[in-house]
């Protein structure tokens, strides 16, 4: 996979965070993907590429074997990755390619005029739909957002593991009462930063970190 991951991360003073996972180059706006009867017929387990295009083409999307490829191995990751944090409450195989797989790459059913330059996938949790966008369109940037760090770092892992490139960046805005540490789990080692002041009615000192790949 040559598709490159980007992380940001934005926690404000005493609240949740904010994370976003680039994946890809260019890019589009998160969308609603098309419900999927749960008696659709497929064969159980899917774990054939080109029985999964077919599945597609069935609902009017066309996915490369590369891109299925992808998205298959990064659904098994991530299923793996949620027997440790709770990222689906979907946890049959079968059953994920129907929710997660197969609904997500129905958006290309929508008869785009152009390949997305950006997609926008707020509150990510597992990577889908995002994922999905970023395989049926591999020239797309795609934005996977999510308030919990927990989840976006396995959704990296998942990513790292299904053979996407993630050399990508980080950025950690931080309350002036948080160091930044030196090495995230994920991988991302510190770089560098800035302090600024936030002028009433904040009145109070930010820090920003910046990570990079080892």
């Amino acid at each position: 996979m040559t598709r490159g991951l980007e992380t940001l991360r934005r926690e404000s003073h005493g609240s949740a965070a904010d994370h976003a996972y680039r994946v890809g180059s260019r890019a589009w706006l998160r969308f609603g993907a098309t419900a999927i009867d749960p008696s659709f017929p497929f064969s159980s387990p899917v774990t054939d590429v080109s029985e999964f295009q077919a599945l597609a083409a069935s609902v009017g999307a066309d996915i490369s074997t590369e891109g299925a490829t992808g998205l298959l191995a990064f659904l098994d990751a991530m299923l793996d990755e949620n027997q440790h944090i709770n990222l689906t409450a979907v946890r049959e195989r079968d059953a994920a390619v129907m929710f997660h797989a197969l609904d997500s790459v129905a958006l290309a059913a929508c008869a785009l005029p152009d390949e997305p330059a950006l997609a926008l996938d707020l509150g990510t949790g597992n990577g889908f739909p995002g994922v999905a966008v970023a395989c049926l369109f591999p020239g797309t940037r795609v934005v996977l957002m999510d308030r919990r760090l927990k989840k976006l770092h396995a959704i990296q892992r998942a990513l790292d593991a299904a053979g996407f490139d993630a050399d990508g960046r980080f950025v950690a805005w931080l309350s002036d009462d948080t160091e930044a540490p030196a090495d995230l789990k994920c991988g991302l080692g510190h770089t560098g930063g800035a302090e600024y002041d936030l002028p009433e009615p904040a009145n109070r000192k930010r820090r920003i970190a910046c990570y990079q790949r080892k």
